[in-house]
């Protein structure tokens, strides 16, 4: 199997993210990139190369959407309590603010109102992601198990354990 250049790997990888033939030629730095396209995609090495790429670019994708869902679902809100909390102008233009979690803000008379992104539905979506929907116990096989331990409790006081 033939070696593939520098100019036919770019091609490869920008393909494998875009699907645009013509795109990645021209970013791979080609002169004609329409006749590119149709000249390198038959070639086996180079749809073994965009696969290769896209399996990557994918997996990298799940990385980078689970690590954000990761935040969402159990990342701190202390600095957006503290913007809300501050009547100092400093804090407002503090750029070391972890905001991440905040989906709004809004200013209004009273002061300064935020709200959050919903971490039960970021966990739920970060399950799906990662493939762990059926694996583990289910938030109502949960609140299922909190119920009978809280009539085991009633019993037990009912009959004086």
């Amino acid at each position: 199997m033939k070696k593939l250049t520098k100019r036919e790997k770019e091609f490869c990888r920008v393909f494998a993210v875009t699907g645009d033939s013509v795109a990645a030629a021209l970013r791979a730095g080609y002169t004609d990139p329409d006749e590119c396209g149709m000249r390198l995609l038959p070639r086996k090495e180079i749809a073994d190369e965009i696969a290769r790429n896209a399996q990557n670019f994918h997996a990298a994708m799940k990385a980078a959407a689970a690590s954000g869902l990761w935040r969402l679902a159990f990342g701190d809100h202390s600095d957006a309590i503290r913007l809300c909390a501050s009547s100092e102008r400093d804090v407002f233009g503090s750029r070391d603010l972890d905001l991440f979690g905040v989906s709004e803000v809004k200013a209004t008379d009273k002061g300064v109102e935020m709200r959050f992104f919903d971490r039960v539905k970021a966990i739920e979506k970060l399950r799906e992601i990662l493939g762990t929907e059926d694996r583990g116990a289910s938030p109502s096989g949960l609140i299922e198990a909190l119920r009978e331990g809280a009539r085991s409790l009633r019993e037990e006081d009912r009959n004086g354990v």
